[in-house]
C-alpha cells in the first residue's frame, strides 16, 4: 500500500481526529460540515510477456495541508498583479510555500476565477503575504477574472517521487525502455519519465536526459498515462480530500489538452457538456 501523503502531511492523525469528531457528533446531535475524506485505489494493470499495457488515471484526491503549515491556507486576496497574489494577513513562513520538493497551487474559490488554480512558483520564493505563480496556460489572474476581495485556499500537490513513493523497486530500470514510463501533460506537450534504478542513481528522469526530475509535479486536475512494462499488477493507494468545490480547465486552442477526473466518481462523457464549450467545434 502506497501512503506517503500519510508521513508528509499528517494525514494519519487528521484521519484520527475526524473519526473521533465525528463519534462526538453522535453522542451531542450537533451538526457540522467537514471536508470529505477518501482513498482511492488505482489498479496499474500488467503487461503481457513481451509487451506492454497503458493505464489512465487522475489523483483526484488532494493532500491534505499539514498541520504544522505556518500562516492561512484559506482567505481572502487584498492585492493581485499578473503574476502574483497576495494577501496582507497571511502570514505565512518566508519561503515556505517556494519548495520544489513539497509543491503548492492557490486555488480561488469565489469570484468570477472560481476553481481557477495557479502552481506557486518555487524559484520565487514566497514572502509572508504573497506568492509569485506561474500561468495557467496563458491565463494569469487578471485575464481570469480574478478580483480583490475572492477567496483562496493553499492546495499542497504531489511531485512523481511522493506520488509513487515506494514502488521503486517494481516500476524502475536502468534506462527508459527497460522501466515502466510516466506520461505527464504540462499544458504544451507531452513529457515522459522512468525511474532510474541504476547503482548511484536512482531518481526519476526524463527521456535520455541526466537531470534530477524528482520534483516534477503532478498537477492535482491532472491526468496520467502510466505505461506498464512488469508482468504483474501494481496497486497504487492513496489518501485525501475529495473536491466539493468547482473547477476551471483551460483548453488550448490547438494541440492536446488532457485534463483529469475532479472527482472520484464515473462520470459519462454527456455529463461533462464539453460540446457547451464556447467555440467547440461540432459535427453532424
Amino acid at each position: 500500500m502506497k501512503t506517503p501523503r500519510s508521513s508528509r502531511h499528517g494525514f494519519g492523525a487528521a484521519l484520527a481526529a475526524l473519526l473521533g469528531l465525528g463519534f462526538g457528533l453522535q453522542v451531542s446531535a450537533e451538526t457540522v460540515t467537514t471536508v470529505p475524506v477518501g482513498v482511492m485505489r488505482v489498479v496499474i494493470a500488467p503487461a503481457p510477456v513481451s509487451g506492454t499495457k497503458i493505464t489512465t488515471f487522475s489523483p483526484s484526491l488532494r493532500l491534505p495541508v499539514s498541520e504544522s503549515f505556518v500562516g492561512k491556507y484559506v482567505g481572502k486576496v487584498t492585492s493581485l498583479t499578473s503574476t502574483t497574489l497576495s494577501d496582507a494577513t497571511a502570514a505565512w513562513a518566508v519561503g515556505a510555500l517556494s519548495q520544489a520538493a513539497t509543491p503548492y497551487y492557490i486555488k480561488l474559490t469565489s469570484g468570477a476565477a472560481a476553481g481557477a488554480m495557479w502552481q506557486v512558483s518555487t524559484t520565487a520564493a514566497n514572502t509572508a503575504s504573497s506568492v509569485t505563480i506561474l500561468n495557467l496556460s496563458g491565463r494569469d489572474p487578471l485575464t481570469a477574472g480574478a478580483l480583490v476581495g475572492d477567496a483562496y485556499e493553499i492546495i499542497p500537490a504531489d511531485t512523481l517521487s511522493t506520488l509513487f513513493a515506494g514502488l521503486e523497486s517494481q516500476i524502475g530500470g536502468l534506462n527508459i525502455d527497460a522501466a515502466d514510463n510516466v506520461k505527464l501533460h504540462d499544458g504544451a506537450s507531452w513529457r515522459t519519465f522512468y525511474y532510474n534504478s541504476s547503482a548511484g542513481v536512482q531518481q526519476w528522469r526524463e527521456g535520455s536526459s541526466s537531470f534530477n526530475r524528482n520534483n516534477i509535479i503532478v498537477r492535482p486536475n491532472s491526468g496520467v498515462i502510466y505505461t506498464r512494462r512488469g508482468q504483474t499488477p501494481i496497486a497504487l493507494t492513496v489518501m485525501g480530500l475529495v473536491v466539493i468545490g468547482s473547477e476551471k480547465f483551460v483548453v488550448q486552442s490547438t494541440g492536446a489538452s488532457f485534463i483529469g477526473g475532479v472527482y472520484p466518481v464515473d462520470r459519462q462523457l454527456v455529463s461533462l457538456n464539453l460540446q457547451s464549450m464556447p467555440g467547440f467545434v461540432v459535427n453532424s
